[in-house]
């Protein structure tokens, strides 16, 4: 098991060095307590090989898949509504945000 987690924090230092940002910033970027730069971004993608516009569409459906979590939230959190109320809000919600996808 520890030679598992040596490789993949060596394989994590090496992307770091490769794309140019300390190993702390990837591993924060890794565990989502910090956003990528563009910049970042862009070199990263170089490395894993994704192209610019395809790590774009996987930002932008991680964003939405955030939108939808706030409101979703904000739903199960209103106490104006009762139980069966917010249960039936919450499925309508996401049944639209399934048809407009």
């Amino acid at each position: 098991m520890l030679s598992g987690q040596a490789t993949a924090a060596d394989s994590l230092r090496e992307i770091a060095e490769v794309i140019g940002i300390p190993g702390s910033t990837l591993s924060k970027l890794e565990r989502q307590l910090r956003n990528p730069s563009a910049v970042s971004l862009r070199a990263l993608a170089a490395v894993v090989s994704f192209s610019g516009r395809s790590l774009s569409l996987v930002a932008d459906l991680l964003e939405q898949q955030k939108d939808e979590s706030r409101v979703i939230d904000a739903i199960k959190h209103d106490l104006d509504l009762n139980p069966r109320q917010r249960t039936i809000l919450i499925q309508l919600y996401q049944s639209f945000v399934r048809a407009n996808r």
